[in-house]
């Protein structure tokens, strides 16, 4: 769990049900602490989606997630550290984006 700087949203990473403790997708959630709401910011990837990262083909969903994540200043971005193919990639995640828009970019 990482709180926001403002301390209204705190994001948490839920892996898949069943999943061993190595290697598999994770969901990123938010929960508005005021609201004690719930809403999905990345869902758990089944298969790779063409089109969901804004410089890619697929992208293959969030792996490993480390707590190391960081919130931006402006409390409305976490940047996001997760294993894509050989190499360690950062992907900035937007709380605001609308969800007809990608949320993630590489």
């Amino acid at each position: 769990l990482r709180s926001s700087p403002d301390g209204q949203t705190v994001a948490c990473f839920v892996p898949a049900p069943g999943c061993p403790a190595h290697s598999c997708c994770n969901a990123l959630w938010r929960i508005n602490v005021a609201s004690r709401s719930f809403e999905s910011l990345v869902p758990i990837v089944e298969l790779p989606t063409p089109g969901v990262c804004a410089d890619d083909d697929a992208f293959p969903g969030l792996y490993s997630c480390t707590g190391a994540d960081m919130w931006f200043v402006d409390s409305d971005t976490i940047l996001v550290q997760s294993p894509r193919g050989s190499e360690c990639v950062l992907y900035t995640v937007s709380l605001a984006a609308a969800a007809d828009v990608p949320r993630v970019k590489r």
